[in-house]
């Protein structure tokens, strides 16, 4: 995130970098710290979409299923800039 936060600086703020950059956090990782992670997650559908088609994420949605059999979706959400992370029953 320092290096998004950096490149946003230079470049003159979020809306200047939106274009070309963008940061996707991972729910559940425990910030690269051995958290359990996501069950699924399709980033790639996202990237190629932006790359080929010019179509930037506004959302990204993982799927985890806890030892009950519960599955829950985590959605980022792009808000004025900045990702905001829900949770929800699948």
């Amino acid at each position: 995130m320092t290096y998004c936060q950096a490149v946003e600086k230079v470049m003159g703020g979020s809306a200047a970098t939106e274009g070309f950059a963008r940061p996707f956090l991972l729910p559940g990782v425990a910030h690269c710290g051995g958290g359990r992670g996501p069950d699924t997650f399709d980033a790639l559908s996202a990237v190629t979409d932006w790359v080929t088609k010019g179509e930037a994420p506004s959302s990204l949605t993982t799927m985890s299923m806890d030892s009950g059999g519960n599955t829950t979706a985590t959605v980022g959400n792009r808000v004025h800039g900045k990702w905001v992370v829900s949770k929800g029953k699948a």
